[in-house]
């Protein structure tokens, strides 16, 4: 009779950890359903970022057409300066100032889209490590519940024999 009961007390422990399983099992579901939801609003913000770089880009083509209407303004300007070399020395040391300026424009505007490359190839390293490590957690979530799933079989089948 003590063996009876302690069988069936065994076997409502083990019904328990089968309940206590699936309430796990829905419990990491609903977070794996989160998860996807954040990498959709992540893809989201992604696809918005893109597009504001290629407002940056498209303002950036704008600039440099700019900057080449003025380089050709600078030349026509410079062959007047030629023909009036004594009159105009001064204003020739002036734009010389001037492209100076406009070359380190040019230099801290490139070193910048740089930088913003380097800091988007970070992100996205960093995305791409923060999916494998979710990766790595799921399938170690997966195994655990797989090695308590076996565990139950053999509680279940030595209850049987």
């Amino acid at each position: 009779m003590e063996e009876k009961q302690l069988l069936q007390e065994l076997l409502t422990e083990v019904r328990g950890i089968k309940t206590d399983m699936k309430d796990f099992k829905q419990e990491v579901n609903q977070r794996f359903d989160q998860v996807d939801e954040r990498f959709n609003q992540v893809d989201e913000k992604f696809i918005q970022v893109d597009e504001r770089f290629n407002r940056v880009d498209e303002k950036f083509i704008q600039i440099d057409g700019r900057f080449n209407r003025v380089d050709e303004k600078f030349i026509q300007v410079d062959e007047r300066f030629n023909q009036m070399d004594e009159k105009f020395d001064q204003v020739d040391g002036r734009l010389a100032n001037l492209e100076n300026g406009q070359e380190e424009l040019k230099g801290m505007i490139k070193h910048s889209f740089t930088l913003m490359t380097e800091n988007m190839t970070n992100i996205r390293r960093d995305f791409r490590q923060h999916a494998q490590d979710t990766k790595a957690d799921i399938d170690l979530l997966f195994r655990e519940t797989e090695e308590l799933k076996r565990k139950t079989n053999r509680f279940e089948q030595r209850l049987g024999h």
